[in-house]
């Protein structure tokens, strides 16, 4: 497993704040699993993330072709909204494409009473996503 670590210029924070408002991120890293023959296999960021009632911490892997593999809520201090870690909420970004618009009410299903963090996840696969759309997939 490798790993790089992308420096967001000014205008990339420009972007990253109009489509993430909490975006405070000043570089992006991501962990390579590659083949032997060394073709890119998955590319997994961590997403430091403001929930409700604290930082969260989310894992998120992508496939060489920009779809989610898997989100992980790595930590959080969310006591209301903790069923955001939960496998029945995390399962509906696997396969979602980097394009798509994670937005809870529209393409996310957000859990009820933790409405609030359930945005925030959402929030985090978005600059996840320009992340990886921005720095990995032009790698490719």
């Amino acid at each position: 497993m490798t790993k790089e670590v992308f420096q967001l210029k000014p205008e990339h924070r420009t972007v990253l704040k109009s489509i993430a408002s909490h975006a405070e991120e000043d570089a992006f890293s991501f962990f390579y699993g590659k083949s032997a023959a060394g073709a890119l296999e998955k590319a997994c960021t961590v997403v430091p993330q403001q929930g409700k009632e604290g930082p969260m911490t989310i894992g998120i892997c992508f496939e060489p072709s920009g779809l989610v593999t898997s989100v992980t809520i790595l930590s959080s201090e969310e006591e209301r909204g903790k069923k955001v870690a939960e496998e029945s909420f995390l399962k509906q970004f696997k396969g979602k494409k980097m394009s798509d618009a994670f937005q809870v009410g529209s393409d996310v299903d957000g859990v009820s009473g933790a409405t609030w963090s359930s945005k925030a996840v959402a929030e985090a696969l978005r600059k996840s996503s320009f992340a990886f759309k921005t720095f990995v997939e032009v790698k490719k």
